[in-house]
């Protein structure tokens, strides 16, 4: 079993917001997918989409970031002895000083390498 994790930062700008003035769900989404691509190359060595399959998501979207705000994203991820890779990505804003969740996630992936 090997363990590692992945952490980034999003601001929130005048380009990634949608009409109602906070973070669009297309760039939210887009973060998460290029996270979860970085693990599985991590992972398994490569990223072959004829070779990884998703097993199982879940992501809540807990509260919205504005324009201004800063997303600290951790991302936790697990290969497991079976082929089998699982993430749980975090996103969380700072409220005076305090993390406060916008985001939480969990992705299994399956390799056939």
């Amino acid at each position: 079993m090997t363990n590692d994790q992945i952490n980034s930062t999003l601001y929130v700008s005048k380009e990634t917001i949608n009409e109602a003035g906070v973070l669009s769900t297309c760039k939210i989404l887009d973060e998460i997918t290029r996270i979860n691509d970085d693990a599985i190359v991590r992972a398994f060595g490569n990223f072959n989409l004829s070779c990884i399959s998703v097993a199982h998501y879940h992501i809540d979207i807990l509260r919205s970031a504005q324009l201004g705000d800063t997303l600290k994203i951790e991302s936790q991820y697990t290969v497991l002895q079976n082929g089998m890779l699982q993430v749980k990505i975090a996103m969380n804003k700072s409220i005076k000083r305090k993390p406060v969740p916008v985001l939480s996630g969990n992705f299994t992936f399956i390799s056939s390498l």
